[in-house]
């Protein structure tokens, strides 16, 4: 080969087998002519970025635009070879004999803004896209969560894909088998998730339960109302089922301070809670300022909650203006700040646009031109934070056209301010889709006027239809604003209503116990009635009504419901309450202090990593210690030997770690703490008898922040750590 001459290099890649690579290979690049492929890529981003055409602007927004619009085409990729051979997230192998098989769905970000702007500009490849998830459901038990390359991580809380998949049925796009989809969305909804039996029984997730348990409900909560958008046309008790889930956000709003808030079990308010902090102990990756409006099912019903219009707007006004304390941030990705507003992450996504709502789309109009001047630029820094696979993107690209999804699931878009003069989007129905804005400039930021196919319209949301349709919209913008526009309560965009009896409180002195227990049932309703079962059927207006403490003395299932006049009957919460049975001790003997401990270098997912792996170390400990381990290693001990119980009786075992651990008691699990999180305490009851039993606890820690407290609490002694003196092995 001479000095100067070209290298050339063919590279193809398959998830099957060598042979499906070469394959690959084959079919996309037969030929060695470098400028050809460059011509095609060329041609090919072309076609795709001409789907929207704009024109005006500065050449930095189109630069932003179109970057962004490229950002957008780039996931999800296809995941399968050229003769349709794919390997699943079971990790087996198939073929796609009549979908395409696609992969990397970062959910928990893209169901808010990429999906919903592919059911405008991709609906072919939505329903690909959906004959994935339902695959996923055939071979893999669930329809994904997050999957990146073909593998489900469960990284992120919620189960996203239901609102893709609602909000593109809503839509019409429905090439796919809908019947085995609604199947999937049942499931995956009813399925577990962390936290999820808890949510269920409660109707929010208690805080003393699990981190991030604010976030959890809001979420689940908004995931199970999007089961109702074809649950409608399926199954009516489903639909009440899962409406009556939509409205669980109810159970996590305080009115005393006016912001989401974690709440314990005992349906008393965390305490020494401070809406700015941002951990993860309450909310992921933000705090109560950017969580508290994640109602997208139902805007107008949290509006009503939060005291009306004006103390809605006042509330939006001061996330925007409260002034950041960064001392009180703990999260690399809460990034992008105006006040309280992180546009850096994507639970802020949409609450700029909740103006509207309240008839000031005024605002809106100036909080969107403000993020799109500060929050992007045409540097490769160019984004707030990471960009989730194309969120921050299509953010963006809606804002830009003028538009956004405030509720994936409704077949609308809630209007905000563009920033060109032309917008035109090339719809795959060969239709156009047209945006003409006159006087536009950076100065004349708010909407005067608006007109649809020449007639004038005052609504402040634009419909599905209205695109598909190839409609023409004109906007004529000013320096002032219009105080009228959008502001009549016909104009602004709607939530579907949904009204029914509260869910009832549900107070014991204990779910476990010897001998009996006490429940009282409450409801924040005066005016309700409560009825209530214990053989564990459906309660209905013949069932026992509650009137004063119920005395269980035996294993049983508490149902109960609330009934008002005029509404529909509320959820039934449901509790198991055991009547416990005393684990006899075990005979051992030549027992000595301390436990015995296997110590390894490992990075584990779960604790059951840690049996597939080599000892570092083994020996003896004088109890549940991992002090010994001063830096940020990823490692995992196995902890084993017998604990002396004091007396016969109902004991409470607590495990409290970061990272991943479960308790075993007599050879049976009683605790399970797995999983990558962070700090999380949780508890367990147990009666025992006097004298030495079997434990075990496993305990991983994947690299970083390490944490493992192990407490009781017995007949005689209040919560404390687990002291060495009762602690033995063989």
């Amino acid at each position: 080969m001479k000095e100067k001459e070209p290298l050339l290099l063919k590279v193809a890649i398959s998830t099957v087998s060598i042979e499906g690579a070469r394959k690959n290979l084959d079919a996309e690049i037969p030929h060695w002519d470098f400028d050809k492929v460059k011509k095609s890529a060329k041609e090919t981003w072309n076609k795709e970025l001409s789907k929207i055409e704009v024109e005006s602007g500065t050449n930095k927004q189109k630069k932003i635009f179109y970057t962004a619009l490229y950002h957008a085409f780039i996931h999800p990729n296809i995941y399968m070879d050229v003769d349709k051979q794919y390997r699943s997230s079971n990790g087996k192998i198939y073929k796609a004999d009549d979908f395409e098989n696609y992969t990397t769905f970062s959910l928990w970000d893209t169901f808010r803004a990429l999906h919903p702007l592919l059911t405008i500009i991709n609906q072919e490849k939505t329903n690909q896209y959906i004959r994935t998830f339902i695959e996923r459901y055939e071979h893999a038990l669930n329809m994904p969560i997050m999957e990146f390359s073909g593998n489900e991580t469960y990284t992120m809380i919620g189960y996203h894909s239901i609102p893709v998949l609602a909000d593109a049925y809503v839509k019409g796009i429905r090439d796919y088998d809908v019947q085995k989809a609604y199947k999937a969305v049942r499931q995956l909804a009813d399925g577990e998730r962390a936290g999820k039996e808890d949510y269920l029984r409660y109707g929010y997730l208690p805080d003393d339960f699990r981190i991030e348990s604010v976030s959890r409900t809001l979420e689940y909560s908004y995931d199970d109302w999007c089961v109702t958008r074809l649950a409608k046309d399926f199954d009516e008790a489903d639909f009440h089922r899962f409406n009556q889930r939509g409205q669980f956000y109810k159970n996590v709003y305080s009115k005393e301070i006016g912001f989401m808030r974690p709440r314990e079990s005992n349906y008393e308010w965390t305490k020494n809670f401070g809406p700015m902090e941002v951990t993860k102990l309450h909310f992921t990756e933000a705090n109560a300022y950017q969580y508290t409006t994640f109602v997208p099912q139902d805007i107008q019903g949290l509006i009503k909650l939060m005291g009306g219009d004006k103390k809605f707007v006042k509330w939006l006004d001061n996330v925007f203006n409260t002034e950041t304390d960064h001392s009180k941030i703990h999260d690399v990705d809460v990034t992008g700040l105006i006040g309280q507003y992180a546009h850096g992450n994507e639970p802020s996504h949409h609450v700029a646009y909740l103006y509207n709502y309240a008839g000031v789309p005024l605002k809106t109009q100036k909080q969107v031109r403000e993020i799109m001047d500060t929050q992007y630029n045409d540097t490769p820094k160019g984004i707030s934070g990471n960009d989730d696979t194309g969120q921050m993107s299509a953010w963006y690209i809606f804002s830009a056209m003028g538009f956004y999804p405030v509720t994936p699931g409704l077949d609308y878009y809630v209007i905000g301010s563009p920033i060109f003069d032309k917008i035109t989007i090339n719809l795959e129905n060969g239709k156009k889709f047209e945006i003409v804005v006159k006087n536009n400039n950076s100065d004349n930021l708010y909407i005067q006027s608006v007109t649809l196919n020449g007639k004038p319209y005052s609504k402040s949301y634009l419909t599905h239809a209205d695109i598909m349709n190839g409609s023409k919209m004109e906007i004529t913008m000013g320096e002032s604003p219009n105080n009228n526009w959008g502001k009549a309560k016909e104009d602004r965009p709607y939530s579907p209503k949904y009204n029914y009896a509260p869910v009832p409180m549900v107070n014991t002195t204990g779910r476990k116990f010897l001998d009996n227990t006490s429940v009282s049932l409450s409801c924040k309703n005066k005016e309700t009635i409560i009825r209530y079962t214990l053989d564990g059927s459906e309660p209905d207006k013949s069932s026992m009504k509650f009137t004063e403490p119920i005395t269980i003395s035996e294993t049983s299932v508490l149902k109960a419901k609330c009934f008002a006049e005029g509404i529909l009957p509320g959820y039934t919460v449901s509790f198991k309450f055991e009547k416990v049975k005393l684990q006899p001790a075990v005979n051992v003997s030549n027992v000595k202090h301390g436990l015995q401990y296997i110590y390894k270098e490992v990075g584990c997912s779960k604790t059951s990593d840690l049996d597939k792996y080599p000892a570092t170390n083994t020996g003896v400990i004088s109890t549940f210690d991992i002090d010994s381990i001063k830096d940020q290693r990823a490692f995992g001990y196995i902890f084993e030997g017998f604990i002396k119980v004091p007396v016969d009786g109902l004991y409470t075992f607590y495990l409290e770690s970061n990272d991943g651990s479960i308790l075993f008691l007599d050879d049976e699990l009683i605790i399970d703490n797995d999983g990558d999180h962070m700090v999380q305490s949780l508890f367990a009851k147990v009666g025992l008898k006097q004298g030495y039993h079997s434990i075990k606890i496993k305990y991983f820690q994947m690299g970083g922040g390490k944490k493992l407290s192990v407490k009781w609490e017995t007949p005689i002694t209040d919560v404390k750590e687990i002291p060495a003196e009762v602690l033995y092995h063989k």
